[in-house]
């Protein structure tokens, strides 16, 4: 599934790229989320557009430049829909035990307040995986940190204690 969500972001971002200007922002993705097979589909697909130069590292990262306008709105894109996605769970009645979220400005870090035992005797917890994987995509894309990962705080409403701790990516590669 991480796979799938990566590709269709990387040729999302095609469409972001549509011109050179005089600054850049060089975007790496690591080789750990696409196969072989997906990687020389990209690329393929980013020459047939002609408006990208990709080189992989020897590492196996896809790296490539993009416009620095077309970067921010980009991340932009990415923070806007993060926070679309914390409202849509706060506001969603099926989702009661969550009582709030709250993230810091970096993305990389949520705190999820819950009614404990509510929320640990349901499946409510699933959204959690959205929104680790954008948070993961979001600090893939982020030049401004070397840390890939994302940390979920869950606090028990009642008690106001952190009782658990899931980090991105750790968590999805376990469920493979």
């Amino acid at each position: 599934m991480k796979k799938l969500v990566v590709s269709s972001l990387l040729v999302s971002l095609l469409v972001f790229v549509v011109g050179c200007g005089n600054q850049t922002e060089q975007v790496v993705i690591p080789q750990s989320f696409f196969s072989e097979e997906e990687l020389d589909s990209i690329i393929k697909e980013m020459e047939v557009e002609g408006e990208v130069d990709v080189t992989i590292n020897e590492d196996g990262n896809l790296v490539y430049n993009m416009p620095k306008d077309e970067y921010d709105e980009m991340m932009e894109e990415f923070r806007d829909n993060i926070d679309d996605m914390i409202e849509d769970v706060l506001e969603d009645e099926t989702l009661s035990a969550v009582t709030d979220i709250s993230v810091n400005n970096r993305y990389n870090s949520f705190d999820v307040t819950v009614d404990r035992a509510v929320f640990e005797e349901s499946f409510q917890g699933m959204f959690i995986l959205g929104l680790g994987i954008s948070g993961v995509m979001y600090q893939t894309f982020d030049n401004t940190s070397d840390s890939d990962s994302v940390t979920f705080n869950y606090i028990d409403q009642a008690t106001g204690e952190v009782y658990d701790t899931v980090v991105y990516p750790d968590a999805l590669e376990e469920m493979e």
